[in-house]
């Protein structure tokens, strides 16, 4: 089993069942999003997979480029949108933009943050060294426009899923290790028909906890994460690109909080 975070020809066949049927509510998450965003119009969305996010968003009247490093994901993709959007395929890392947006987000794409039944949030990240995850916010730094946010969805802590039904006979379960002196997360996905196995996939994240991202924030000079009233969001915004050289050496040095009025 491949662990390059790629989804597969075989688990992008299913993901829009898996998604649907086990993960999330798009239409409750473009409405949140909306609050959010407000009059932000140009979105970038990191890790747009097969564009079910992005399809609520443009028919709520947003301008939507997206970015996967997954052919296969963004084939789907395009059959969807069906060119209401500029997709890319390529690492957000290494992502050429030709324009500026108002407002960056993932939804469980490259990065995403865990809550635990204690209350206990972390980040998790799809890139496991810090100097790439480093690239990747500057980048994202130059892409956005001034005052542009970046929103990231949270999640329940990952545990195992029992098999579910998504349709057509097909059943699917994921499986999660944690490597903890590495601080990573491998989660194993499955799907089945009958007895037999007929897409898989595994991919690994890295883990860091708030406490060390708002330690980096404060030092400097940021404010620290937000969470939304609901528990459905974390936001970050960028204050002031001429800090960026003093973040070289921090994980996400460039980001800080986000305190727009219209948070849900």
């Amino acid at each position: 089993m491949k662990c390059e975070n790629t989804y597969s020809k075989g688990i992008s066949r299913f993901y829009d069942a898996i998604v649907n049927t086990c993960y999330y509510d798009y239409t409750t998450i473009a409405l949140d999003l909306k609050k959010i965003f407000g009059e932000r119009i140009d979105l970038l969305e990191i890790g747009i997979g097969t564009g079910l996010a992005a399809e609520k968003l443009i028919h709520l009247g947003y301008r939507v480029t997206g970015v996967d490093f997954s052919e296969e994901m963004l084939k789907v993709c395009r059959r969807r949108l069906k060119g209401k959007a500029e997709l890319y395929c390529s690492d957000i890392k290494d992502f050429v933009a030709t324009k500026k947006f108002d407002a960056a987000f993932s939804i469980g794409g490259a990065w995403y943050v865990t809550k635990d039944t204690e209350g206990n949030y972390k980040l998790l990240s799809y890139l496991h060294t810090q100097s790439d995850n480093i690239k990747a916010l500057k980048n994202i730094l130059r892409i956005l426009k001034e005052n542009g946010v970046v929103v990231a969805s949270i999640q329940n802590n990952h545990i195992d899923l029992p098999e579910l039904h998504i349709g057509n006979g097909h059943y699917y379960t994921h499986k999660v290790s944690v490597n903890k002196k590495d601080r990573l997360i491998t989660k194993n996905y499955i799907v089945k028909k009958g007895n037999k196995t007929v897409a898989e996939q595994s991919c690994v994240f890295k883990e860091y906890e708030v406490r060390e991202v708002n330690e980096v924030l404060r030092k400097h000079g940021f404010s620290t994460i937000q969470i939304t009233d609901n528990g459905s969001f974390a936001f970050i915004r960028i204050e002031s690109p001429r800090l960026l050289a003093k973040c070289e050496n921090s994980l996400i040095g460039n980001y800080s909080s986000f305190d727009i009025p219209s948070l849900l």
